[in-house]
């Protein structure tokens, strides 16, 4: 009896260790089956990712080009408006120069020459009676004469601007490239007297002279407040540039906007300047000639 209780128990001890190592294996294998569903997961998660930063790099990429557009937008907007203020500049000085031209015009009526050489002709007594776009009319001892661009003086088609701009259309851009359409340099640039003048007296010639000297000061006084003026309107643009650039970027941008405006207003002054002296310029050409016209009569 007790030798069938021993066997019972040595029985039951077998099946309990043998459910129990069947139990391991079970729960080892449900472990890696577990494993490799975490590994297939992890894979998974690694190639999205490399995805996930593959779009997010091309979406910073985007955006920085998003960006760097509409910073070229803003400065190319800000470049138009430059050059349309610079087109209504350029309109406003080539009036100014055509009303110079006029003036300058205006002043020579009546000028008078005891002898007026154009190409192998001579003129006696002439007198500046009319002048025009495309030509100049002289009353002279033997009748009255019109000439045109191709028979006047260099001097005198130069100076009065016959058949030129801006007096005339502008002509076409040249086969070199240069911007013909630029306004024409000063009229204080012209060269005085238009004509060839007999000496008179020695008093008149000297006092000529220094009128001359005069107009040459006014006219280098005129380049310098150019190249002034030019220097304030550059400082201008890189300062809107700039101020374009801060909004571009979120920041203040009202600091390069007053020192943008400053710079123009710089500008307009020295304007105003040169027109001061071109019409100084003017009086004493007017002043050179009446002397002449006068002794001539």
């Amino acid at each position: 009896m007790e030798g069938r209780i021993w066997a019972m128990l040595a029985a039951f001890l077998f099946i309990a260790c043998f459910a129990a190592l069947v139990s391991y294996y079970i729960e080892i294998d449900s472990k890696r089956r577990d494993l490799a569903a975490a590994q297939t997961d992890l894979k998974f998660v690694q190639q999205s990712l490399i995805s996930t930063k593959a779009q997010t790099e091309n979406s910073r990429k985007s955006y920085e080009d998003i960006v760097a557009i509409e910073k070229l937008i803003g400065e190319k907007k800000e470049l138009g408006n430059t050059i349309a203020n610079l087109r209504k500049k350029r309109a406003a000085a080539v009036e100014s120069y055509k009303k110079s031209v006029q003036d300058v015009r205006a002043y020579a009526i009546g000028t008078t020459w005891p002898e007026f050489n154009h190409g192998n002709q001579t003129l006696r007594g002439a007198k500046i009676q009319k002048i025009t776009d495309t030509e100049v009319t002289f009353a002279h001892d033997e009748g009255v004469a019109k000439l045109n661009k191709d028979t006047l003086p260099d001097a005198v088609r130069d100076r009065f601007r016959i058949e030129q701009f801006p007096m005339l259309p502008e002509p076409p851009p040249t086969p070199e490239g240069v911007d013909a359409n630029l306004p024409p340099p000063p009229l204080s640039n012209d060269v005085v007297p238009p004509v060839a003048v007999p000496a008179t007296t020695a008093a008149n010639n000297t006092r000529v002279g220094k009128l001359q000297l005069e107009i040459d000061a006014c006219e280098q006084k005129i380049r310098t407040l150019t190249e002034n003026r030019q220097e304030w309107l550059n400082r201008a643009s890189s300062f809107r540039v700039q101020a374009n650039r801060a909004s571009n970027r979120g920041r203040p941008s009202y600091s390069f906007n007053q020192q943008a405006l400053q710079a123009e207003q710089n500008a307009d002054t020295i304007q105003v300047q040169i027109e001061r002296v071109h019409k100084e310029i003017l009086e004493l050409k007017k002043k050179q000639l009446e002397p002449v016209s006068a002794t001539a009569q």
